[in-house]
C-alpha cells in the first residue's frame, strides 16, 4: 500500500512539476504568435447556398440569437445572479 502511494505521490509531484515548468516557461517566453496570411475567398451566393445557409441557422443560431426583434440581433440568455448576466451577441452586420 506505501509503495502503490509512493508512485501516485510521485506521478502527481512530475504532473504539477511539468504544469509549473510549463507556466514559467510561457511566462517568460510569452505565447507563440505566427503572422497567417488569410487567403482570398469569393463565393457566389446562388439560391441554393442561400438556402442551405437559411436551413443552418435556423437549426443551430437561432437558438441562441434570435432577438425579441424577430432577427439575429442577440438576445438575454439567462439571469443567474452567480454567475452574472450574459447575452448572446449580435451575429449578422446590421446594427
Amino acid at each position: 500500500m506505501k509503495k502503490a502511494l509512493k508512485i501516485v505521490g510521485i506521478a502527481l509531484g512530475t504532473v504539477v512539476l511539468l504544469i509549473a515548468a510549463a507556466a514559467l516557461y510561457f511566462n517568460i517566453k510569452g505565447i507563440p504568435y505566427y503572422e497567417v496570411n488569410a487567403p482570398e475567398v469569393t463565393v457566389e451566393p446562388t439560391p441554393e447556398r442561400v438556402a442551405r445557409g437559411e436551413y443552418i441557422v435556423n437549426q443551430t443560431c437561432v437558438i441562441c440569437h434570435l432577438g425579441k426583434d424577430g432577427k439575429l440581433s442577440g438576445t438575454l440568455m439567462e439571469d443567474d445572479p452567480d454567475f452574472g448576466t450574459w447575452y448572446a451577441p449580435n451575429i449578422t452586420q446590421h446594427p
